[in-house]
């Protein structure tokens, strides 16, 4: 009997550790302190790298050197953190919408810069 409660006390002590590594950086997101997680995507790779510099899911920026990266169609897309995978996974089209809206966004402001006063 004692065996089966140490065994159950294990289990449910590993799945909380396990829950609190990946979130360990506040709500799964945005602090870039997930630098020791593997890529969602190893080795080499044909895939095109899009390098955008805002998390699709939370919409933060990414931090250099410690976005996960993952792969969709050919694509690998940055997001900040190991939590936004599986919400990028449960529809990559929304998220990758959402990178290409930005990056207009950006584009349209740096169109504006150089050509015009933006303020009238």
């Amino acid at each position: 009997m004692i065996n089966k409660l140490l065994i159950v006390l294990g289990v449910v002590v590993l799945v909380l550790m396990g829950h609190s590594i990946v979130y360990a950086c506040g709500g799964g997101c945005g602090c870039g302190a997930n630098k020791a997680v593997g890529q969602e995507t190893t080795g080499k790779s044909t895939a095109i790298e899009v390098g955008n510099k805002t998390c699709p899911v939370m919409g933060g920026d990414i931090i250099e050197g410690s976005e996960v990266k993952v792969e969709h169609e050919g694509k690998v897309y940055n997001l900040c953190c190991v939590g936004c995978i599986r919400t990028f996974k449960n529809d990559p089209k929304k998220y990758i919408e959402k990178i290409k809206e930005n990056e207009k966004n950006i584009s349209q402001q740096g169109i504006c810069s150089d050509i015009q006063d933006c303020n009238g």
